[in-house]
């Protein structure tokens, strides 16, 4: 009996652990390390599929997926096609395995934000907006209705509300009413008060913006790579046409984006 509970006291330690490293690699933007957390939450789930493991390796396919889209919006105009293919592939690939891993989980809260945030990283185009914004949407709302306290549903949910235009369904005040209670939920949540910023910018109120940007990067410097990327990758949303034919800059993107 001792011998069980001391397992199963190791096994909690090993993923505390790796739930402060995804944390810690997530701070400090390393792909590195948040590959290196993938490899070993695919061995964790092989070896216990248990929720709390699928969680762990989604929320770390998660990181490197948003990592990899950070990298793609940092790519200069001067970039070749084979750079912003192999990045445009591998966020692909890490939200297929993450799909994946959202599906085993069932109907729970995080399961529907993953898979929403997921759609997100992967519209990087006009046809991609049209293509999976619904999906995105209607997970990150479906999230937020299985739990009112997921501050990252509301995030999920806020997103299109902030970058898309009044005429693609824009709306600031609910976009800032939504990541104010992010933030009320989690004050800790460094993408919650990082889009809070953006959005106090976009309201024009920017002493308000301008501090919760120096509150950010006082917590976490390396943070002002979102802050370079976030307007760049949120642009997709207010330039989505309303017709459903593939436009050129599907193909310019270079990477597939199926699911």
């Amino acid at each position: 009996m001792h011998t069980i509970i001391a397992i199963c006291v190791l096994l909690a330690a090993e993923a505390g652990d790796l739930e402060a490293r995804l944390t810690a690699a997530a701070r400090a933007y390393d792909m590195a390390a948040a590959q290196a957390l993938v490899e070993e939450a695919r061995k964790e789930v092989a070896r216990d599929p248990s929720a709390s493991n699928r969680l762990l390796l989604g929320r770390a396919l998660l990181l490197v997926a948003e990592l990899a889209r950070i990298d793609f919006e940092e790519l200069s105009d001067d970039a070749g096609r084979s750079e912003r293919r192999a990045l445009a592939n591998r966020i692909d690939a890490a939200a297929r395995e993450g799909m994946q891993v959202a599906d085993a989980l069932g109907e729970i809260s995080e399961a529907h934000r993953l898979r929403a945030d997921f759609y997100g990283v992967m519209i990087r185009t006009k046809y991609q907006g049209k293509k999976y914004r619904n999906r995105m949407e209607s997970n990150a709302a479906r999230a937020m209705e299985l739990d009112p306290k997921n501050a990252n549903a509301y995030v999920s949910v806020a997103r299109p509300f902030l970058f898309a235009t009044p005429r693609q369904g824009g709306d600031l005040d609910k976009a800032f009413a939504l990541l104010s209670k992010a933030v009320e939920l989690d004050p800790d949540l460094e993408a919650a008060r990082m889009l809070l910023a953006v959005a106090y910018e976009k309201r024009g109120e920017m002493e308000k913006a301008d501090a919760e940007w120096e509150k950010i990067l006082a917590a976490n410097p390396k943070a002002i790579r979102s802050r370079k990327t976030l307007e760049i990758a949120g642009k997709v949303w207010s330039e989505i046409e309303d017709n459903d034919n593939p436009s050129e800059d599907d193909e310019n993107d270079n990477g597939s984006g199926n699911l």
